[in-house]
């Protein structure tokens, strides 16, 4: 909301305090909650990244963009053994 109102200090400190719970949370609950957690770590990721890109500081919104794509990476890669298995069964992607 308030990167909407263009309140970018208010919003960059609203999403470091939503990181902070949302990433604690996580940490104690990796079941299947723990994908949707994944998932609204993520978005909070971005969306820091793009309010950092509009004021300027390219440095941190890279920094989180990166986090978002090793997050992604790591997600997937739990996943990746299962592919070969996955494709034996006839389920492809």
């Amino acid at each position: 909301v308030y990167d909407d109102l263009s309140q970018y200090d208010s919003a960059i400190s609203r999403y470091h305090e939503s990181l902070r719970i949302r990433l604690d949370h996580l940490e104690k609950d990796l079941s299947s909650h723990g994908s949707a957690l994944e998932e609204t770590v993520l978005l909070t990721l971005k969306c820091m990244g793009n309010v950092y890109k509009v004021v300027d500081d390219i440095d941190d919104a890279i920094c989180c963009y990166v986090k978002a794509l090793e997050m992604l990476n790591r997600k997937y890669a739990r996943h990746r053994d299962s592919v070969d298995e996955w494709c034996i069964m006839g389920l492809r992607l």
